[in-house]
């Protein structure tokens, strides 16, 4: 095993920074087995990170594959209505509810029941917001 002079502790050498996203002088702080260099700092914003090969291109980060449209609560309610049908049952916390039911809740106004979470709650769709229920009380 043959040290590198480039690879001694303390000694200056060009690596990929992870925060400042471009290739900068950094500090070899540890080096592996073998003599190469392992762990660095850079010189310009004092990161502490694994050596990275300036010459290589770094792979980003992130989600892959297309951006998925928001659709809004509001639309996702007027459909829900739309299947739901005409006949709105009053809400009741005593009363008993089954998915896909549009019913007329005091506060909130017509909401349809998207799932039941068990035999005491429901989640229901308002045109503001999604709402937990109680049932069969």
């Amino acid at each position: 095993m043959t040290k590198d002079k480039a690879s001694e502790l303390g000694t200056e050498i060009l690596s990929y920074c992870g925060r400042c996203k471009i290739p900068l002088n950094h500090l070899i702080h540890s080096v592996t087995k073998t003599g190469k260099p392992d762990r660095c700092e850079c010189q310009t914003c004092g990161a502490l990170h694994k050596y990275r090969n300036p010459d290589k291109p770094v792979k980003p980060r992130g989600k892959a594959g297309p951006k998925k449209e928001k659709v809004s609560i509001e639309t996702l309610w007027k459909e829900a209505v739309a299947a739901a049908g005409e006949n709105a049952t009053p809400y009741a916390m005593s009363g008993n509810f089954a998915e896909g039911e549009l019913m007329d809740h005091s506060t909130f106004g017509k909401g349809v029941v998207q799932t039941l979470i068990n035999h005491t709650k429901i989640k229901v769709i308002f045109q503001d917001a999604e709402k937990i229920l109680v049932q069969n009380r």
